[in-house]
């Protein structure tokens, strides 16, 4: 077997490990083959001996055949939830006398191999071995970028910063998102961050930030109408009020930070939040002082406190604060 035909694939990123081991199917295995020739194991039941027997068993009606064998911890330095023990000479003798009719694809979902290891030096030298991080930063707006690109469309650089943002980092979604505004503004055309705030679908969590935004904006009327919104749909008051003082936290901390020269990249990552967060963040805490949003965060914590303990209905003490916000606003 040429060294092309036995792979390993390893890293965080499982959307990147299965759109490659769908690559290489595509490849190897016409459709119509697949049913009797496309075999997929879990190291954590079954032990690699058997993977290996199936490999070297020759195809049914094909001249060639692809084994998967996934959660191949026994190349790293966890512990795997198994008690399966595995014959690693078997897979050692694969490696040096492999056949020219299988294809062999190993995965694990482990940020690194245990180099010490005998296995993982010989796979090194006999396999193709590819590593997938999870992305990060510039790594994963590119890859937005190039996603929208195959889709026939464009995406600016803010909206998808914003669609981070909004829908998370996870690449299976955020394909999904891009496929779907695709559709919506058709081939040749442009997502913006309008768009994206049109389509994706909104966590609990933005849409305190856009009542927040809102009364930073003294849209009080809309910020009033979205509290009802949201306890129309049984989202519980407290967890409203915990996620707001998250919100006027970040605009403090942010704001403190970048009085102190920190880029965004620094205060995100000092906090643990997305740049883009800490962008908006500033934008909203600008109609703020320091003293103001001190001053809220205590009264949010104070509000917690007697809505837990029965002192205060939540609903009219969340009516109280956005009120208490207006009027600190329009002065």
């Amino acid at each position: 077997m040429p060294k092309s035909s036995i792979y390993l694939f390893y890293g965080l990123e499982s959307y990147l490990i299965e759109q490659k081991i769908e690559q290489i199917i595509h490849q190897r295995l016409p459709f119509e083959e697949r049913e009797m020739n496309l075999i997929t194991y879990d190291l954590q039941v079954t032990p690699i001996e058997e993977v290996i027997q199936e490999a070297e068993t020759l195809p049914f009606l094909s001249e060639h055949k692809v084994v998967i064998a996934k959660n191949a911890y026994f190349l790293t330095g966890q512990k795997a939830n198994t008690k399966v023990e595995h014959e690693i000479e078997s897979l050692e003798r694969f490696l040096e006398n492999p056949v020219d009719y299988s294809t062999l694809i190993l995965t694990v979902f482990s940020e690194k191999l245990d180099e010490r290891k005998k296995i993982t030096k010989i796979l090194k030298q006999a396999a193709t071995v590819e590593s997938f991080a999870t992305l990060k930063g510039k790594e994963l707006a590119d890859w937005i970028h190039k996603i929208a690109q195959t889709e026939g469309i464009e995406i600016s650089s803010d909206a998808a910063q914003f669609l981070i943002y909004t829908v998370g980092e996870e690449l299976q979604i955020l394909n999904q998102e891009i496929k779907k505004m695709a559709l919506y503004v058709g081939k040749g055309g442009k997502i913006d961050q309008k768009v994206v705030k049109e389509l994706t679908a909104r966590t609990l969590e933005q849409n305190v930030f856009s009542l927040v935004e809102q009364v930073a904006n003294l849209e009080i009327d809309q910020a009033i109408r979205m509290l009802y919104d949201l306890l129309k749909n049984k989202e519980e008051p407290i967890k409203i009020v915990a996620l707001l003082a998250k919100q006027f936290r970040l605009m403090l901390f942010a704001k403190e930070l970048s009085q102190k020269g920190y880029s965004n990249q620094q205060i995100g990552n000092h906090i643990g939040v997305h740049p883009y967060a800490v962008q908006l963040a500033l934008q909203q805490g600008r109609g703020f002082s320091e003293q103001e949003l001190k001053g809220i965060i205590k009264k949010l914590a104070e509000m917690d406190f007697e809505m837990k303990t029965g002192k205060k209905d939540k609903v009219l003490a969340l009516e109280l604060f956005l009120l208490s916000l207006t009027r600190m606003k329009s002065k």
